[in-house]
């Protein structure tokens, strides 16, 4: 009888192990799917943050090209705008010497302009 007993609290603890193993195999395969989710959710990230990263660039790179572009375009003005200084200086009569002053344009530049603009070259 003993032994009968002993036999069958083996079998119970046998058959209790065995769902706890089952129900850790369970839990096991669920965490390997969410790990596999995970790294393919990562994977997408960091797809998208290599776009992002390249675009980030294109975007910077055209920044630079708009600021050179303004830069050239800021002193083009200034120079025109110098040009157009000297322009009425010399109408008004002013000499070669006196636009370079005002102006800080060339020497070759302010004489060509007090020659051309000058109120006798009219």
């Amino acid at each position: 009888m003993l032994l009968a007993a002993v036999i069958f609290m083996l079998n119970s603890l046998q058959k209790k192990t065995a769902a706890k193993l089952n129900r850790l195999n369970a839990t096991y395969s669920d965490v390997e799917t969410i790990l596999v989710r995970v790294t393919n959710s990562l994977d997408a990230i960091n797809l998208k943050l290599a776009d992002i990263d390249a675009k980030q660039k294109h975007i910077a790179d055209a920044e630079d090209r708009i600021r050179q572009e303004m830069t050239r375009l800021a002193d083009g003005f200034g120079e025109q705008s110098q040009v157009s200084k000297a322009i009425d200086l010399a109408r008004e009569g002013a000499s070669a010497s006196e636009i370079m002053l005002s102006t800080n344009l060339s020497e070759e530049e302010a004489e060509a302009i007090a020659t051309f603009h000058s109120r006798t070259a009219r």
